[in-house]
């Protein structure tokens, strides 16, 4: 989790924006499993790592029954995003639009 964050974080930062908004879309289940494991550490990670000419809104999308909707949450809250929730025995499509 912590690394695909740093990395769409790192895709908004090419200094070429044309005065666009930045926009992170974030499907998982919100389980740390390699990497940084610690909620607290990845959500500061996120936020000292952000572009530095344009903050993004990250919206969250956690996908089943076992999900870290604290971190998720969090993340949303601190980027300006919302955080969203799919069981497994729901069409993603119907959830997100």
């Amino acid at each position: 989790i912590n690394r695909a964050l740093l990395e769409a974080l790192a895709q908004l930062d090419t200094g070429d924006d044309d005065g666009r908004p930045a926009y992170v879309l974030f499907l998982t289940d919100g389980q740390p499993t390699q990497g940084e494991q610690d909620a607290g550490a990845i959500v500061r990670n996120a936020l000292n790592n952000l572009p530095a000419e344009r903050t993004p809104r990250l919206f969250t999308f956690g996908l089943g029954y076992d999900v870290n909707t604290d971190l998720l949450d969090t993340l949303a809250t601190d980027l300006r995003g919302r955080s969203q929730y799919v069981r497994p025995d729901e069409p993603i499509d119907e959830a997100v639009s």
